[in-house]
């Protein structure tokens, strides 16, 4: 018995180990937290305030996607290689920071646009603009900067420790649809908290770098490739609900949006693995080609195995989560649920591809050519399935999206000669080393 004891602390004091557990930590507060609040909220809003509200909120993660640049990938990556490099990393952290400013502003410029010409956002002006003012603060957040540093347990506690807060406010405050908007502020003061915190902790160890242009704009053109591929990625993820709001009424979108929340959830169980990994691959890619190797073939067994887990156990709690969870008017969920069962697993294999090998090695360009194809396509496919199926035609039209970015990236490293189980391959980086 004790040996076991000895051996689970050997393990829990292992760095790579500890940011597991804390991106879990996050993790399961990002999706548990909604999941806690989406019976409250279903019923207290109505199946039409439901549904707003989730096209707002779809729209404005679409839009967060323009503040983070993808930032969770680029400067992770550069933050990991220059984690002994005080003086970089606070070019980073400026650089980053002020970047995100420059790219709010982008943003709000682009939710001016929508509200012109999207009705159901300019039926409602004073809720969506505290959804896009929740996107900015939600955008800002420095979970990117810490990850890098693969030191994750203070910037996750303070994550956790808002959005609780956050969950509270919202029990005690939001009481009937025309609180759509209150949600909102509740996320963005706690978002804020976070923010400010994380910041003041993060200059307490680094000098202070003032803003300027040009380390702005060196940040924005380095993350430029990662940014272009996160942007049409979100296409058929992020943004799928506010889609189905474009050709649908409100209520299809929240009918859609019932199923998106779970699968969203089963399908990022695997995310804390993969992002805990990836600043140690990028690390190791550059020193010891090696380890590297060993860590990536661990990693990619895993990383698939806790998607196939997931997606049996998303498929055997879709009918409680559709009668019990939901509620009255949410019955063609489960049918929606069910088409988006096998998404876990591509979700899982498509993340084992990019995150774990194209990205470390730098294959940004291959990573943007596919996601470009499947965002092409992607949209090809929604609007036809949507006008005819409603929620379950988008269904379809992520399953099949997903299916394809698969396929692709398959196709185009093969094609490359730098498939990552290519045996040849493998073999071949590690005597570059």
């Amino acid at each position: 018995m004790n040996e076991w004891k000895e051996k689970i602390r050997e393990i829990l004091q292992k760095k790579l180990i500890r940011n597991i557990f804390w991106l879990y930590g996050v993790h399961f507060v990002n999706y548990l937290v909604p999941l806690i609040t989406i019976p409250y909220l279903t019923r207290v809003l109505g199946v039409g305030g439901w549904g707003l509200f989730a096209l707002i909120q779809s729209f404005a993660l679409y839009i967060m996607t323009i503040v983070e640049y993808n930032f969770i990938f680029s400067a992770t990556r550069d933050v990991a290689i220059a984690r002994d490099d005080l003086n970089r990393r606070s070019e980073l952290l400026t650089g980053v920071m002020s970047a995100k400013v420059i790219l709010s502003v982008i943003g709000a410029i682009i939710g001016l646009i929508a509200q012109i010409f999207v009705p159901s956002l300019r039926d409602n002006p004073g809720t969506f603009w505290l959804g896009m003012l929740w996107m900015v603060t939600l955008g800002n957040n420095l979970l990117w900067y810490f990850q890098g540093l693969e030191r994750m347990q203070l910037a996750a506690s303070l994550d956790v420790s808002a959005k609780f807060i956050a969950t509270i406010g919202i029990f005690f405050l939001v009481h009937d649809a025309n609180d759509i908007g209150l949600v909102f502020l509740i996320y963005t003061a706690a978002n804020l908290f976070s923010i400010i915190v994380s910041l003041v902790l993060a200059y307490r160890e680094v000098p202070f770098t003032r803003p300027s242009r040009q380390l702005a704009q060196d940040i924005l053109k380095s993350g430029g490739a990662l940014f272009l591929s996160r942007l049409l990625v979100s296409i058929y993820s992020t943004a799928n609900v506010f889609v189905v709001g474009l050709f649908a009424l409100p209520q299809v979108a929240g009918i859609y949006a019932g199923a998106d929340k779970l699968s969203k959830g089963f399908s990022a169980m695997q995310g804390p693995i993969t992002f805990a990994i990836f600043p140690r691959l990028s690390n190791l890619f550059q020193s010891d080609y090696a380890k590297a190797k060993i860590l990536f073939r661990k990693s990619a067994a895993l990383i698939f195995a806790v998607g196939c887990v997931m997606s049996l156990m998303f498929y055997l709690l879709s009918p409680i989560y559709t009668k019990y969870y939901l509620g009255p008017g949410f019955e063609e969920t489960l049918t929606v649920l069910r088409i988006l069962v096998p998404v876990s697993i591509f979700i899982a294999l498509n993340n084992v591809i990019v995150i774990q090998w194209m990205l470390p090695l730098g294959h940004d360009r291959e990573y943007y050519i596919v996601t470009g194809t499947t965002a092409v396509i992607h949209l090809a496919l929604a609007y036809p399935l949507i006008t005819h199926f409603g929620a379950i035609g988008m269904a379809w039209a992520v399953l099949l999206s997903n299916m394809c970015d698969f396929t692709l990236y398959n196709i185009i490293l093969l094609y490359k000669g730098c498939h990552p189980f290519q045996g040849k391959i493998l073999a071949s980086i590690g005597r570059k080393s």
